[in-house]
């Protein structure tokens, strides 16, 4: 993001140089529950990306964009209105924003939220992965925001498809953990995470609230890097060049 005609104040102590003051803040992004803490607030108080995407990794992004495409192109033919969402729907509730692709059944008594997330064949499932945590959270904190809006807990599924995979499961939040049921090309897996989102929400949402961004871990998390090259967009505020 171009920090032309905005108020830069400096270098902090660890290198960081922040915006002092944006266009506009926006808000948590449901995205970013169970990841890095410092990343969501880079993304939320608009620090300069210093690691965009490759231009490999973009090719594998819109790839999984068109996977994702398809499959919700084969849903509409078998639901047609009740996925009320078919392009994708806004979900915002106090200090948080998230785009949902797909909602089946909005208002009744039996809501769905469905997430799907498009693969790259060569890493499907890698070590095990899938369900991966982050994609987990995300989707609880999507059936916490249709819950406040609709009052009313939806059931949560969340997909996955690669050139020759496909993954389905059933989310379900409890309270100190994040449970995932289903099938990967056919064998069944059950995955917990042992994670409070409630208790990250709060986190969260006063790091929000005090536009602070959290210390530099000590070492770096497995989403700082993959394969050993930067995989965070902010990966020069906290490692350097």
């Amino acid at each position: 993001m171009s920090t032309e005609g905005l108020l830069v104040q400096g270098w902090y102590r660890d290198g960081i140089k922040r915006i002092e003051r944006a266009p506009k803040r926006t808000k948590l992004w449901a995205s970013d529950a169970g990841r890095c803490h410092r990343r969501a607030m880079f993304h939320v108080l608009a620090y300069e990306v210093t690691h965009p995407f490759a231009v490999e990794a973009q090719e594998y992004m819109e790839l999984g964009n068109a996977y994702e495409a398809n499959t919700l192109d084969a849903l509409w033919k078998v639901l047609g209105t009740r996925m009320v969402a078919k392009d994708g729907l806004w979900l915002s509730y106090g200090n948080w924003t998230a785009r949902a692709d797909a909602i089946v059944d909005v208002g009744t008594d039996h809501p769905l939220v469905i997430e799907l997330k498009g693969q790259g064949d060569k890493w499907w499932d890698y070590k095990g992965k899938l369900p991966q945590a982050d994609h987990l959270c995300q989707l609880g904190m999507y059936g916490w925001l249709y819950e406040q809006l609709h009052k009313r807990p939806p059931e949560l599924r969340l997909v996955y498809r690669a050139w020759g995979h496909w993954a389905e499961f059933e989310v379900s939040v409890e309270v100190e953990k994040v449970v995932a049921w289903g099938l990967i090309d056919g064998d069944v897996r059950v995955r917990t995470i042992p994670i409070s989102l409630a208790a990250e929400r709060v986190e969260l949402e006063r790091l929000y609230r005090a536009g602070q961004v959290p210390d530099r871990p000590n070492e770096m998390l497995d989403e700082c890097q993959f394969q050993d090259k930067p995989g965070c967009l902010y990966y020069g505020h906290c490692w350097g060049k």
